[in-house]
């Protein structure tokens, strides 16, 4: 792939391609809609050596280029960056690359059931039997369903074919393999191999991602379908490094062997350790059971299905791909669609994923909060193969709003006592589909788990950290700083006009919660003045129409700070003007509000 490196103060060409800014700092005197960037790499450390040849300067084009061949800089290089917005960014020719695309996939189906499947929220298909074929590609554009596919003969003639987004490198090569003519099973595909054919796959064409499907020895030791390579974990290591999407199959709803059947979180002991072995560089996604399979006495449930789903989310997969198939009592290639109950099941975890796909997408808290399983006991295997917690937790952060994630990972009820970091006060807690709020104290709330049930709740952020009130003419935490000291002209008001909007719009999104702290005794508190006069305040004003003005800026740091006016308040003096405030620090990289602060400020007539 080409590279180049460019100062930020040249120019910006068409062809330029992918542009990322690889710095701490924000370069003084450059706007955002300038620089016309697609991602900016804050947290990018480089070396002091480096600084000459980088420092808020360096874009990369088509990848990054940090700085030049220097050990010092080679250090810094690899100091583990966070991930992009969008990980399929990096792939020109890849998945979608909105930050609300999160992959859901069934595996190996006809296309000719593609608009069925998007019915049910499918976005992706994974795999094409003896394809792609000129017929098949045919039908997903027309229903414009993209498909990860083998890079056959006719895949290598029509490289420019939009509907192909990724290249599938072959299935569950670390299980045994058929020998010749029948005569049994030998060894797994040696790791060396898939990792040769890898970079065979990448010679032809590096503009999509390489998809590599592993078998459920990543989940689970003692699967015999290894052949002499059963108990040896240590192999996943080195196949990993054969795919830059990597994937695993589990199914304990349907299994038959009693070491697995039935415990549904051996999905999430496979992603866990599919994350560790893949590591930072690679995406990992996981398969789901929606059929009977070849299990003719049972199927997984909805509920079932969705606690895998939620299990796998909240471990860290990337993706999840639908295995539909059903082999007994007799074959289905589309066994979900027709099983009507599973069906409806799947197009509402779809669903539900698609409206947190941003959520999913953002990187994980794992210190925002906690929660403890009443009882506490778990099964002996479940404590020593992943966890000795009876309820998985996810926490992540997005627009100014905390979320949380929770599965119930047994069979049996149980209660969870959360504690969300940094919370004091009460703070109502949305319970996601469920037509429910819980209210929290300090942080603090309790829930019911039925066996396996997934709760995913939302709090609108105020009362974590990001409302603070603060007394009449007292500094603003955060924001009272020479940084953001700026005279404002129509020019950069112009210049930050859409961010002035953005922050707009998360300040609307917070009004709910803010009326419940901005109480006229709480006003009444922040006084310092006018005291005697301010007790006839009963009531505080509507917050919906506030017009908020930029007042601070900084723009090396990408901060902006406004200013709006709830209301005139009463006062001691006809030569004092007195107002209740609200200002806001918005963060323009994440386009979140980071602090909200109300206040009383006042001004003497001259």
């Amino acid at each position: 792939m080409h590279m180049e490196l460019k100062r930020v103060y040249d120019e910006s060409g068409g062809a330029d391609g992918y542009r990322v800014l690889a710095e701490r700092l924000w370069p003084r005197g450059v706007s955002k809609a300038a620089l016309r960037l697609d991602e900016w790499r804050r947290k990018f450390r480089s070396d002091q050596r480096c600084r000459p040849a980088a420092a808020g300067l360096a874009v990369a084009i088509g990848l990054m280029i940090f700085c030049p061949t220097d050990a010092g800089c080679a250090a810094a290089a690899a100091e583990p960056t966070p991930a992009a917005t969008n990980v399929y960014a990096r792939w020109p020719q890849g998945p979608n690359r909105e930050a609300s695309f999160f992959p859901l996939a069934v595996w190996l189906q006809d296309p000719r059931n593609a608009l069925r499947y998007q019915a049910l929220g499918i976005n992706l298909y994974v795999g094409l039997w003896q394809g792609p074929t000129a017929g098949q590609i045919a039908e997903l554009t027309r229903h414009r369903m993209p498909v990860i596919c083998e890079q056959n003969a006719y895949a290598l003639q029509h490289l420019d074919e939009r509907m192909i987004v990724g290249w599938m490198h072959g299935d569950e090569p670390d299980n045994a393999q058929p020998l010749p003519g029948g005569k049994g099973y030998g060894p797994p595909i040696p790791p060396e191999t898939i990792l040769r054919d890898y970079r065979r796959i990448q010679a032809h064409d590096s503009s999509r991602p390489v998809m590599l499907n592993l078998g459920q020895g990543v989940a689970w030791d003692d699967w015999y379908g290894r052949g002499v390579r059963t108990r040896h974990p240590e192999d996943y290591r080195e196949y990993v490094r054969g795919g830059d999407i990597v994937s695993f199959d589990i199914y304990p709803a349907v299994h038959e062997q009693p070491a697995v059947a039935g415990k549904l979180w051996y999905v999430a002991r496979g992603v866990e350790r599919l994350r560790t072995w893949a590591g930072n560089d690679r995406i990992v996604w996981n398969c789901i059971e929606c059929t009977r399979i070849g299990n003719t006495k049972t199927r997984p449930t909805p509920q079932q299905v969705r606690a895998e789903v939620w299990m796998a989310l909240i471990h860290g997969s990337q993706g999840i791909i639908y295995f539909c198939h059903q082999f007994q009592p007799r074959f289905i290639e589309a066994g979900l669609l027709a099983d009507e109950e599973l069906a409806r099941a799947v197009g509402a975890i779809n669903k539900e994923i698609q409206g947190l796909a941003a959520v999913i997408n953002s990187p994980a808290l794992p210190q925002a909060a906690t929660v403890i399983a009443s009882p506490a006991e778990v099964a002996p295997d479940l404590g020593k193969l992943l966890s000795p917690r009876g309820i998985a937790l996810a926490a992540k952060k997005h627009h100014g709003a905390t979320y949380l994630f929770a599965v119930r990972m047994e069979a049996s009820p149980a209660q969870g006592i959360f504690q969300m970091a940094g919370m004091t006060g009460e703070a109502t807690i949305r319970v996601i589909g469920e037509d429910r709020t819980i209210r929290a104290r300090d942080g603090r709330f309790v829930d019911d788990f039925a066996p396996y049930a997934v709760h995913l709740y939302q709090c609108d952020g105020v009362g974590t950290g990001l409302l603070s009130f603060v007394p009449e003419m007292g500094l603003l935490p955060g924001m009272d700083t020479p940084e953001y000291a700026h005279r404002w002209t129509d020019a950069d008001k112009a210049r930050w006009g859409e961010d002035i909007r953005r922050a707009t719009a998360r300040w609307k999104e917070q009004i709910p919660g803010i009326k419940e702290q901005l109480t006229a005794e709480r006003v009444k508190s922040l006084s310092n003045w006018a005291k005697p006069q301010m007790e006839g305040y009963k009531s505080v004003p509507a917050l919906n129409g506030v017009e908020l003005r930029p007042v601070g800026t900084d723009a090396q740091r990408g901060k902006l700070v406004l200013e709006g006016t709830l209301e005139t308040l009463p006062t001691h003096s006809p030569l004092v003007t007195r107002w209740l405030k609200v200002f806001l620090l918005y963060d323009v990289p994440t386009q979140s509000l980071t602090r909200i602060t109300i206040t009383i400020r006042g001004e003497v007539l001259e």
